[in-house]
C-alpha cells in the first residue's frame, strides 16, 4: 500500500512539473514575440507563467536555454517527426516530397511562427546568439532530415544527387518562394491550402525534373522513324 501511494505521489509531482514547464514555455514564447529576446527577463517569464523564478531555473539553466527550448517547441513539426523512419520502398519520391513540402509550409507560415521568426531576426543584430540558436536548431533540423531522406534515395539508386545535403537546402528554398519574405515584412500573401499545394507541386516538379525539355528516348525515336 505504501509503495502504491509513493508511486502515485511521484506521478502527481511529475505531472505538476510538466505542467509548470509547459506554462513557462508558453509564457516565454509570448514574451519573446511581444518584446524580443533582449527585453524579456526571467522575472517577466515567471510572472507571466504564474510560477516562481526558482521554478523557471529548475527547468532551464538560463535565458539562452529557455529561448532554445522555445525554438524547438515552435518548430518541432517543420518536417514530419517520423521522416527518418520512412521506408524508401514505401512511397514514390514525389509523393513523399509533396507531403514534406506541405507540412513544412503550413508550419513556417503560421502566424505565431512568423512572429517568432521576425522577432529573432530583429534581435540577432544585437544578440548574435539568437540567430545562432535559430540556425543551429530548427533550420538545421529541417535541412538535416530532408537531407537524410534524399541520401537514402541516392543510396538506393532512385535519384542522382552529387550533394544530398545541399539539395535539401535547395528544395526547402524552392518551397519558400517569395511568400516567406512577404510574411516576414508584414505584406499580404496568399497562404490558402490550395495555394500552398500549388507551390509544393511546382517545387517538387522543378526539383526532380528541372526546367529543360525532356530528350526523347531512343525507343521513342525509333517509333517516330
Amino acid at each position: 500500500m505504501l509503495r502504491t501511494q509513493s508511486r502515485t505521489d511521484a506521478s502527481v509531482m511529475r505531472s505538476d512539473s510538466r505542467r509548470k514547464r509547459d506554462a513557462v514555455l508558453d509564457a516565454a514564447m509570448d514574451l519573446f514575440i511581444e518584446q524580443g529576446f533582449g527585453a524579456t527577463s526571467i522575472d517577466s517569464v515567471a510572472a507571466r507563467a504564474n510560477v516562481s523564478k526558482a521554478t523557471v531555473y529548475a527547468h532551464f539553466e538560463n535565458k539562452d536555454a529557455l529561448f532554445a527550448a522555445v525554438m524547438k517547441l515552435a518548430c518541432n513539426m517543420v518536417v514530419p517527426a517520423s521522416l527518418a523512419d520512412i521506408d524508401p520502398d514505401d512511397e514514390e519520391i514525389g509523393t513523399v516530397l509533396r507531403r514534406i513540402g506541405l507540412i513544412f509550409l503550413e508550419s513556417i507560415y503560421r502566424a505565431q511562427k512568423v512572429s517568432l521568426f521576425r522577432a529573432a531576426i530583429m534581435d540577432s543584430v544585437k544578440f548574435p546568439e539568437v540567430g545562432r540558436m535559430m540556425c543551429d536548431g530548427p533550420v538545421a533540423r529541417s535541412h538535416e532530415q530532408v537531407g537524410q531522406y534524399l541520401a537514402k534515395q541516392v543510396a538506393a539508386g532512385r535519384i542522382v544527387l552529387p550533394c544530398p545535403d545541399m539539395a535539401a537546402s535547395q528544395f526547402l528554398g524552392l518551397l519558400k518562394t517569395d511568400v516567406h519574405m512577404r510574411l516576414l515584412l508584414n505584406q499580404p500573401a496568399s497562404i490558402s491550402r490550395a495555394r500552398l499545394r500549388r507551390i509544393v507541386d511546382c517545387a517538387v516538379e522543378m526539383f526532380l525534373n528541372g526546367a529543360l525539355p525532356r530528350k526523347p528516348s531512343v525507343q521513342g525515336k525509333r517509333h517516330a522513324g
